[in-house]
Order: C-alpha cells, then structure tokens, then sequence
C-alpha cells in the first residue's frame, strides 16, 4: 500500500477511536513495512473537554490539553500471535516526546477524564482479562514528563524536587524481555537516565523490574544519581492506586535491602532544603522501610566514608521533606 492510502485508512480509525474517549488522537503519517513493522509520526492524545474548571487550572497551573505526543513511534509485532489473544512486539521505539499528568480535582486525573477510566472501573474490576503482551525490546528517547497535582502543592524551592510539580526531561530507557499479563509487569532494564527541573539527574540505572497489583518492585538495583550510587538486592515502592504517587512523600510506602552502597546526603538535600548542603557520605548494608515523611530500620550497618568507622544502628526519622 502506498503511504497515502496508509495514513488515510489510520485517520478513519483514529476517527473512530476519538469518539470513544473525550479527547482527540492524532498521528501525522503512518508507515506499514513488509505487515509487520508501523511507523506512526507526530502522534498525539489531545483533550477537548472545556470547563471553567479546566480553564483556571490551565491560567492558575499551566495544565495542558496535551496528555500524550511524540514524534516517533516505532512498533513491529508478531501478527500470528493476535491470534492467541497475545501480542508479541519484537521492537518498540519512542522518541521524542512528553506525558503530561495532572489532577483536575484531589481524586482525579486528566488520564481518567480524558479515557473515562471511572465510569468503567467497576465493570472492570471484577473481571481480570487474560490477554498478554510480551516485547523483545523497548527503546524511550528524548521523553518528557510532566506531573502536576495542585491539591496537594507544595512550596516551590530552588534546586528542591517538589512532588507535586514534576518536570522531568531528557527521559531514555532501554527496557529488554518484557512480559505483560495478569496486570503486572516484568521487564528487565538494562538503562534509565532523566533530569528532573530541580537538577536531580539519575545518571545509570538498571535493574529487573516488576510493575503491578500495588507494587513497584526493583530486583539487582543498581542506580547512579549526582552524589549516591545504590545498590540494592530489591527496592520496593507500594501504594494503593496509582494516585498515591501524586503524594509521594507520604502515600508510597518505600522499602530496601542496600548492599555495599555508598549514600550521599547530597541526596537528601534534592528532596529537602535543610540538607541541600550536606555532603556528608557513608556506605550503608542492611534493610529499611516507610514513607519518605516516616522511614525505618531495625538494623542499618554503616561504614564512614574513609573506611576506618564502622557501626550498626537502628534509627526512626520523620517530617521529612519538611
């Protein structure tokens, strides 16, 4: 088929598609190669809800219309599989793009508005589907994303992550053996790296990685950041729905086996101002747990720095970020 006659026959299913949701999806130009490969360019998910409401979180908070654009989406499948109600990607590329989540009110999002996620959610959850994905691989370059929850602002501080206001850019993954199926996740990530607006940038991170049922969990971590690398034989993020982590310090409960790590409190001070000149450095072996605002362990060892200090301690901190 001739490219035209491509992107002309995608438009008219994307038509469809638009009026199943209260936005409008948008792709430029589609490519098909050989019936297994689709290049889709300047793709985009668009709102065209208009409110009062969603007019002064616009003016108020520069909310966007925009949830999802890129300009380069790479998928090639394996098209005898959709007929075992599974979808096997061998290659998945995007590039060049941003995803914008914003709480419209304190329990919703613009993801739920736009893909009316809550007037299907009962239907929803007393049937589990048991359609499966798998990918070869996954490649996100250039990716942004933006998070902005005005219901629980906090105070905007320079060089300070503020959770309620994200914008992290430069955005690139490279994820490996994906399986999706029964709602969770496993891939194993071989490279992450992003820099949020405060200047808080991971540098390296991979790990195997399971996403799903109110679980976040990274198994062989091993992340970079400006002052830390951590090492962890799992580093664990659990929260009731995925809007908890629109308040992040206090909703996701955090938990972590560290192994020969070296912690900088450099770190810490990306998350709270009455640390951001610490730099104060130590080795940490052992497991803690909670919340950002309330974290423990029963038992931490913990070597200086220089090598010549060596204790082990058992320690409850709260109020942070604060």
């Amino acid at each position: 088929q001739m490219p035209c006659i491509q992107t002309w026959i995608t438009h008219k299913t994307i038509a469809v598609l638009s009026k199943q949701i209260n936005g409008e999806i948008s792709i430029g130009k589609v490519y098909i190669i050989f019936f297994n490969q689709v290049i889709f360019k300047e793709v985009s998910i668009v709102s065209n809800n208009k409110s009062e409401e969603l007019a002064k979180l616009k003016k108020e908070y520069n909310h966007s219309d925009t949830l999802l654009k890129a300009k380069n989406i790479s998928i090639s499948i394996s098209a005898s599989e959709l007929f075992k109600k599974r979808l096997k990607i061998n290659k998945l590329y995007i590039s060049d793009g941003e995803f914008n989540l914003q709480s419209e009110t304190d329990s919703t999002t613009n993801l739920d508005r736009i893909f009316k996620l809550n007037e299907t959610s009962q239907e929803t959850s007393t049937k589990e589907s048991n359609f499966k994905t798998s990918a070869g691989s996954f490649k996100l370059r250039n990716f942004r994303f933006r998070l902005n929850n005005p219901f629980r602002s906090l105070p905007e501080e320079e060089g300070i992550i503020n959770f309620s206001d994200l914008d992290v850019r430069g955005i690139n993954i490279d994820a490996r053996r994906i399986n999706f199926a029964n709602g969770i996740l496993n891939t194993e990530v071989k490279q992450i790296t992003a820099t949020d607006k405060s200047g808080y940038g991971i540098k390296q991170l991979n790990c195997h990685l399971r996403v799903g049922k109110g679980l976040v969990e990274l198994k062989e971590l091993h992340v970079q950041d400006n002052f830390s690398t951590i090492n962890a034989n799992y580093y664990r993020m659990a929260y009731k729905s995925a809007k908890d982590f629109s308040n992040f310090t206090r909703a996701i409960i955090l938990s972590a086996d560290f192994k020969n790590t070296y912690f900088n409190f450099a770190t810490v001070g990306k998350i709270t101002s009455s640390m951001s000149d610490n730099r104060f450095g130590l080795y940490l072996n052992g497991k803690i747990k909670g919340t950002i605002s309330d974290m423990e362990s029963k038992l931490l060892s913990v070597t200086s720095e220089s090598g010549k200090t060596f204790t082990g301690i058992a320690f409850r901190i709260k109020g942070l970020p604060n």
